[in-house]
């Protein structure tokens, strides 16, 4: 708490907190102002610590609502992707997600992050048009390849039988697994 008032700030990791031990997670909830490279796991962690370091000072008598973290008897507050650290925003007092995937398909002024029923929607809604379009894409190729195999094998049906050897069949069905993985690599 010190060396905040001076103006320095505590960051940390999470191998480095795993390294230095369980006491080492209690100091960086305190004093922290950044912790990074955090698992879900650890984001848990650290918000539990938090909100037990709030109990125990409010039942010191420290019990009214301050601004600051760790035992100033503040709010704990998370924000996240809303991927995988769900566990932590759930767990916080207030958590909020931002859901990345949502923000890509339009302006960040057009969401109200607030709103958690619309961010909802909105996801599922952008999750179902991303899974609609390589529906789509692979049912392309699909229908594009199965065209090519039909044609090649009428072709081939129409030669005399001494042009229909095991050969020629083995390399038509490796020309078409190139031609599959080409048209994959080209949507990609």
């Amino acid at each position: 708490a010190r060396l905040r008032e001076e103006g320095f700030h505590m960051v940390a990791t999470e191998a480095a907190l795993e390294e230095a031990g369980s006491q080492a997670w209690a100091e960086a909830a305190e004093n922290a102002s950044v912790l990074a490279r955090m698992s879900p796991r650890g984001k848990a962690r650290i918000v539990d610590l938090l909100r037990e370091e709030r109990r125990l000072s409010q039942g010191r008598g420290g019990g009214e609502e301050v601004e600051g973290v760790g035992g100033s008897g503040g709010r704990v507050m998370m924000v996240g992707d809303g991927g995988n650290d769900v566990g932590a925003l759930a767990a916080a007092d207030a958590g909020l997600a931002l859901r990345p995937a949502v923000v890509g398909e339009a302006e960040m002024g057009d969401y109200d992050f607030f709103d958690d029923d619309d961010a909802a929607k909105r996801w599922s809604e952008a999750q179902k048009k991303k899974a609609l379009e390589e529906h789509a894409i692979a049912q392309r190729i699909s229908q594009e390849q199965s065209a090519w195999l039909k044609a090649e094998l009428d072709r081939r049906a129409a030669l005399p039988a001494e042009g229909r050897s095991m050969g020629e069949l083995m390399a038509l069905m490796k020309e078409f697994r190139r031609r599959v993985q080409a048209a994959k690599e080209e949507d990609v």
